[in-house]
């Protein structure tokens, strides 16, 4: 919408890194599956790739399948269970809510 980056992933030693959405979220894996992770972020259709892995791609509007950057998102306050946090949702700019960090 803005052309701003939604997340930036790249395959560290032992681990998969998102950038970019909410901080950083770091996945431990073996090197090698890391990299494959990127090239199929890469080379894939994100709507994919949030099917498989809602949490990872939550930059992801579920509804209209379009990429947002964080800037985009109506991101609501954090919800807290018993005093620990529970998650964070949001709004698309179409309006459409979804929890966006978990």
């Amino acid at each position: 919408m803005c052309a701003g980056l939604a997340a930036r992933f790249e395959a560290t030693e032992k681990q998969l890194e998102r950038t970019g959405w909410f901080g950083s979220c770091i996945r431990p894996m073996p090197t090698a599956d890391a990299e494959k992770w990127v090239e199929r972020i890469r080379t894939s259709n994100l709507v994919d790739l949030l099917r498989e892995d809602p949490d990872f791609f939550a930059f992801v509007c579920r509804k209209c399948e379009v990429v947002y950057c964080e800037k985009c998102w109506k991101v609501g306050v954090p919800e807290f269970d018993d005093g620990f946090y529970d998650c964070t949702r949001g709004d698309c700019p179409k309006g459409h809510t979804q929890t966006l960090d978990d």
